[in-house]
Parts: structure tokens; C-alpha cells; sequence
């Protein structure tokens, strides 16, 4: 594996792999990886990207593939590290009025029908895992699910 691209120092980011501002990566390389060798979050295209943007939508697989937003501070973000925080979605529309929940509707998210984001299933992932690109919530969404996560750990 002698080909693999030297990823910038703990703390720097190459501008090669910040997000746009859609969220999506610029990385057109499978050879962009991190200082562990592992790939960064990749997209169905087969491009990989080691900084993801707070607020993306992505499919992962936990207990079973599911979509998921990432809601790790920008901060955090623009570091190069191996995980990130998500709230996982459902599209089980039933759960959208219990506390914390945030309705989301399928035009805000890319994906193809509404969903609930789950604050309460807050988890830390490994990057590696957001497997395919969704979209890119909207602010007052992102805040919306600040203030679920604000209801759910009682910050």
C-alpha cells in the first residue's frame, strides 16, 4: 500500500478535503486516507473525504443502514479525526412528538422519504462509516436538533 497520500498533521486540515458548502466532498480520490490508513467518510461515487460538514445527512450502517445527521461542532470537524458525533433518523413519523424529536421532511433531507432525527441515539461513529451522502439540513433544522440534544442530555 506504498501509494496511500500523506494526510496533513493532527489539527490541519488540507483544503483539498474540506467540505463544500453543500457538505459533499472534494476528495476525487480513493487515495485520500487517514494517519491510520483507513478510508475517510466515502460516498457511493467512491470518493472519500476526512472532514465531513456539522449538519450532513448520510446513510451509515449501525444496528442496520440507516440514515444519520452529523452534529459534532464545526470545531471538531475541522480536525482531521477518526470519529464524529450523529443522531440517527427514522422514518417512523410516530416518534416525531416525543421529546427532543425533529420532524424532517424528505425535501430538506435528500433522501427519499420524511424522518424523525432521534436525539436520544446521539452516538459516536468511526468517519468510515458514513458510507453515502444525503444532503445538508438547513440551519434552523440544525438548531432544531441542537435543541433536542439540549432536551435529551438536559444541557
Amino acid at each position: 500500500m506504498g501509494d496511500r497520500a500523506a494526510s496533513p498533521p493532527l489539527g490541519s486540515v488540507d483544503e483539498d478535503l474540506r467540505p463544500t458548502a453543500d457538505g459533499r466532498c472534494r476528495a476525487r480520490s480513493r487515495r485520500t486516507v487517514d494517519r491510520a490508513g483507513c478510508s475517510g467518510s466515502g460516498r457511493a461515487d467512491g470518493t472519500v473525504c476526512a472532514v465531513v460538514a456539522r449538519g450532513a445527512v448520510y446513510w451509515i450502517n449501525i444496528d442496520k443502514r440507516r440514515p444519520c445527521v452529523v452534529v459534532s461542532s464545526h470545531d471538531v470537524l475541522s480536525v482531521e479525526v477518526w470519529q464524529t458525533h450523529v443522531v440517527p433518523l427514522t422514518s417512523n413519523l410516530d416518534r416525531a412528538g416525543l421529546a427532543g424529536n425533529v420532524l424532517l421532511k424528505s425535501a430538506a433531507t435528500g433522501l427519499p422519504r420524511d424522518s424523525v432525527a432521534v436525539p436520544l441515539g446521539l452516538e459516536m461513529i468511526d468517519r468510515s462509516w458514513l458510507t453515502e451522502y444525503a444532503g445538508q439540513l438547513p440551519s434552523a433544522l440544525v438548531d432544531a436538533i441542537d435543541d433536542g440534544l439540549r432536551a435529551v442530555l438536559g444541557l
